[in-house]
């Protein structure tokens, strides 16, 4: 019997011995290796690879992928080869250089290469890396994790990173926000130094947003200022024949939703005057009334009704409604400078009616009540499946939030929000 006849009856036994039962570790690694020994044979280069990978991962799986390579010499050096190409095909990011080289250190740790391919696997990826950055083929910025790749730190290397990082920065649609990275860059190039400076200058093109601010003001603060002051319009705000409760509410949702909004900011130019005045808040509140609705029998579901319904009984349930309603007109005027910005009518009605359904039941033609544990029909289904009922608070809020939505339509007071967001 020759080898690779003895290695496919080590398969079939570890297969078969557990059979109908949970895979174990080894099961798997028999499963992976046999199917690595499959697509070798069927030239498949690329999938024998994954499945040695899967193999060496668990428990036996690199001493079966070691008998396999040892019976067939062509499949290890088709691995190597694999782990080569690995290497020119898929490193495009430091996250896939990260898993390029973990493949390539667990096959040195299962013993299936040898340390001489290893080192050039490791010497190839790096210098892989290292040109690929500066050529732009491998993208990294300085949020990435380069522990593995001691030649990106050199002062070249980590100037076209932060390239990277300032292109991403530039991007106005990229959410990737490496701020806190940057600003380390240049707090370890030096205050003063050419770096610093120049990160210096490309600042108003990073899009920096209200959050990052504190981040930046670390190494650049008079740029931290200048942009905060960018992003903040100054508001003096009067509130006409409202009650102080409302003024305070206003103020929370205007501070809550309208983050580039100052309402204590020292008077300026700049500053904008706004008048919110209300000229109608009527909110009305209709008395809950009950209904009862029944149905014959024959109006139920025949299902329901042939297994939950005596003959001729009839369904019945209660229907609580009522509902609340504000009818609002507020209006929003806006000056800077004797300039009027704004003059607007926010005016509208919110009307929150619900109905709820409670105590079904069936009633018996004896005159016995049992309850009902389903729905009787889709005319049921229609009653109860309405909105429930919100609080007045509910709706007051809703009211401020379309008061607030008006303000921030204000030209400056947009532009303050959009730019810091």
């Amino acid at each position: 019997m020759n080898s690779k006849t003895l290695f496919a009856l080590s398969f079939a036994l570890i297969l078969s011995g557990c059979a109908g039962m949970r895979a174990t570790e080894e099961d798997l690694a028999a499963h992976y290796a046999e199917q690595a020994q499959r697509a070798q044979a069927a030239g498949n280069r690329q999938t024998m690879a994954v499945q040695v990978d899967q193999a060496i991962q668990r428990r036996s799986g690199a001493a079966l992928i070691k008998a396999f390579f040892a019976a067939d010499p062509a499949a290890r050096a088709a691995y190597v080869k694999e782990l080569q190409s690995r290497i020119d095909r898929q490193v495009s990011t430091a996250g896939t250089a990260d898993a390029v080289m973990g493949r390539i250190n667990a096959a040195a740790i299962a013993g299936i290469i040898s340390t001489a391919e290893h080192t050039a696997l490791v010497e190839r990826l790096m210098r892989t890396v290292e040109e690929g950055n500066l050529s732009g083929l491998v993208r990294i910025d300085l949020s990435d994790n380069i522990s593995q790749f001691p030649g990106l730190k050199s002062a070249e290397q980590q100037r076209m990173i932060a390239d990277n990082t300032i292109q991403t920065l530039q991007d106005a649609g990229s959410k990737h926000r490496p701020v806190g990275p940057l600003i380390d860059y240049a707090a370890r190039a030096g205050r003063g130094s050419a770096e610093w400076a120049r990160i210096e200058t490309l600042l108003p093109t990073m899009n920096i947003k209200r959050s990052e601010l504190p981040l930046v003001a670390r190494q650049y603060p008079a740029f931290a200022d200048a942009r905060r002051a960018a992003i903040h319009a100054p508001v003096r705000l009067q509130v006409k024949n409202a009650d102080r409760l409302f003024a305070e509410d206003l103020k929370a949702e205007i501070k809550g939703a309208l983050p580039g909004v100052d309402l204590a900011a020292p008077t300026s130019a700049k500053t904008i005057d706004l008048i919110v005045e209300k000229l109608r808040h009527d909110e009305r509140q209709s008395p809950e009334r009950m209904e009862t609705v029944t149905y014959r029998q024959s109006d139920v579901d025949i299902v329901n009704s042939v297994l939950f319904m005596p003959q001729n009984a009839s369904y019945s349930f209660d229907v609580l409604s009522g509902g609340n309603e504000i009818e609002y007109g507020y209006a929003i005027t806006a000056y800077q400078g004797g300039r009027v910005l704004a003059d607007e009518l926010v005016r509208g009605k919110i009307d929150n009616g619900f109905a709820r359904c409670q105590n079904a039941r069936i009633q018996n033609v004896f005159g016995g009540v049992t309850r009902a544990e389903f729905t009787a029909n889709a005319d049921m289904q229609r009653r109860c499946s309405g909105p429930q009922a919100a609080p007045i608070d509910d709706l007051r809020k809703i009211v401020l939030e379309r008061i607030v939505d008006g303000i921030r339509r204000i030209e400056p007071i947009k532009a303050a929000n959009d730019l810091g967001s």
